[in-house]
């Protein structure tokens, strides 16, 4: 064997065991970031959902203001607020999309913004039922 031979052999083993743990760890990752983005749009949908319930309670008049982040992963076209429904189409891995929704007590209505990010909504309770709408 020549001198530095065996450095370079275990280089290149070490290289090739680095380069089949590639695959795993992008897995991994985007596993993580799915995971992410549901709990935060659960979370979204939970305190508007939340506030909905406080505001019709409370009757007529009531305005809540909450502070929601809506994940970069979020599909805001499939995403909709009526009915008695708040739901947020959340893109997952091999973009699948899974709904994240809630049901409230009394008819809501709404939208949400066009764009992704942390935003504060208006929860307006009035006689037709509740209103969810963003302030930009």
């Amino acid at each position: 064997m020549r001198r530095g031979q065996g450095s370079i052999e275990y280089i290149t083993v070490v290289m090739l065991m680095l380069l089949a743990l590639l695959p795993i760890i992008y897995y991994s990752f985007q596993q993580v970031n799915s995971q992410s983005a549901l709990q935060q749009a659960d979370l979204a949908v939970y305190k508007l959902s939340s506030a909905a319930d406080q505001a019709y309670v409370q009757g007529v008049g009531t305005q809540i203001p909450v502070v929601i982040t809506i994940p970069d992963q979020v599909n805001l076209s499939a995403s909709y607020i009526t009915a008695n429904e708040i739901n947020l189409a959340v893109y997952t891995i091999n973009s699948q999309t899974t709904s994240v929704f809630r049901t409230t007590l009394s008819n809501v209505s709404g939208y949400f913004t066009t764009n992704p990010g942390t935003y504060v909504f208006i929860v307006a309770s009035t006689p037709s039922g509740v209103t969810v709408t963003p302030l930009y």
